[in-house]
């Protein structure tokens, strides 16, 4: 039985580890993907921020977390601008095209606790940076999984 048990726990590990990788595949797919979509955007006239508004508005609706034809709107709250705001479910996000430091996720944390204390409850959360500086990228990945973030990122820059 100690045996069963063992290999139980060997392939829970293989598989937990495979899950991981696909994510970290999927993130950095879903951000190089963005990337390029931004750069037809520009042809388009569309901005930055309303790309990525109606992009993410139709990731959730996809996953029906949103309703059917819901957008993502851009909203303050005590003073602070959220990117990408719904009240029902609870959706916090922000994007941006570069990310120089921990800072903007740092940030970005601060006003998901706004959120959380004007409303009580726990958001869905996600970051989104085009392009990332290469010895950042890691310790975005530690912060946003320990804060519960989803963040996609796109391609690395050297430092």
């Amino acid at each position: 039985m100690l045996k069963i048990v063992e290999n139980l726990q060997k392939t829970y590990i293989s598989l937990d580890a495979r899950v991981r990788d696909l994510y970290d595949r999927f993130s950095y797919f879903f951000a190089t993907i963005t990337a390029s979509m931004n750069q037809l955007r520009v042809f388009a006239g569309v901005s930055f921020q309303e790309f990525i508004g109606n992009l993410m508005s139709k990731y959730f609706e996809e996953a029906k977390i949103l309703p059917k034809g819901a957008r993502l709107k851009r909203t303050i709250i005590e003073g602070h601008e959220i990117d990408y705001f719904w009240d029902n479910p609870l959706i916090v996000g922000e994007a941006t095209s570069f990310v120089d430091s921990v800072d903007k996720l740092d940030k970005f944390i601060k006003k998901i606790e706004l959120v959380r204390k004007k409303y009580g409850k726990e958001p869905i959360k996600f970051f989104l940076g085009l392009t990332v500086r290469k010895n950042i990228r890691k310790t975005l990945k530690e912060i946003a999984e320990k804060e519960g973030i989803e963040i996609f990122l796109g391609r690395d820059v050297e430092a």
